[in-house]
């Protein structure tokens, strides 16, 4: 495997292209959030190759990359961050973005700029507002994550595009749940508890969902039309790892009801 020839476990550095720079560049690899791959301590791809000059990661890059080909400058556009470097960037391309930090906690005063946090299963926007709702490893971390599409389906215009990631298990045919809300407002885990990396908390955030091949199943069960994953890999644009992907749905043109509000 290409990957496994560039790992020493210790922190490289490789060669490349950067898309979004749109010149040659340096892709730093760390070991940071790194796991065991048969036996081999192996980087995080997509969370590592940082480019010297954007200072983005695998995932952002790519997501950058992507988005050029599926948005015209124009859109409006809603994302599930605002504080990042991958937010500065899109901006730059698209200047109506409009970014929030999510939280199952939103009071009023929260929402007012210049940081604004917004719940993904009872948004604040008024229907039909946007031409794309993006979220980049947000889904894993809601409980009701089928409100949670059902929200972005609502706030989407027809033919709208919602466009995300999320960590798969590829050779996985059902999403696993790690943990869910009780009916007293604890949280019960149902697997040893997983955090990621959060940038408004220094604990981290809790893992609700391992998602499997039945991701795409429950887009199209809201309501969104033509799920798909979209794999992504490419050595000098430093895009490295297995199983990269991006997903993509649609919102029907001219939809009839909106699921999951009965």
């Amino acid at each position: 495997m290409f990957e496994q020839r560039l790992c020493k476990g210790t922190d490289f550095s490789i060669n490349g292209f950067c898309y979004v720079c749109r010149q040659k560049t340096t892709f730093d690899v760390d070991y940071r959030y790194a796991y065991v791959v048969d036996g081999m301590l192996t980087p995080n791809w997509r969370e590592s190759l940082i480019c010297r000059g954007c200072g983005l990661n695998n995932r952002m890059r790519a997501a950058v990359h992507a988005l050029s080909d599926l948005l015209p400058a124009a859109a409006a556009v809603l994302i599930a961050e605002e504080t990042t470097s991958l937010f500065r960037h899109l901006r730059s391309s698209y200047p109506t973005i409009v970014g929030f930090e999510y939280s199952l906690e939103v009071s009023t005063d929260a929402r007012e700029r210049p940081s604004r946090l917004d719940d993904l299963t009872s948004l604040t926007f008024a229907g039909e507002t946007f031409d794309a709702v993006l979220t980049f490893d947000v889904f894993e971390h809601i409980p009701d994550v089928m409100r949670a599409f059902a929200e972005c389906l609502r706030v989407l215009r027809p033919g709208g595009l919602l466009f995300f990631s999320v960590p798969f298990v590829f050779d996985q045919s059902t999403s696993f749940p790690r943990a869910r809300i009780g009916s007293d407002g604890r949280i019960v885990h149902l697997a040893e508890p997983e955090y990621h990396a959060d940038p408004r908390n220094s604990s981290g955030c809790l893992t609700f969902w391992n998602f499997g091949w039945d991701l795409l199943d429950r887009l199209a069960s809201t309501g969104f039309v033509s799920p798909a994953a979209n794999q992504y890999w490419h050595n000098q644009l430093g895009y490295l790892g297995k199983n990269l992907a991006f997903f993509t749905a649609r919102k029907t043109a001219s939809p009839s009801r909106i699921p999951g509000f009965d």
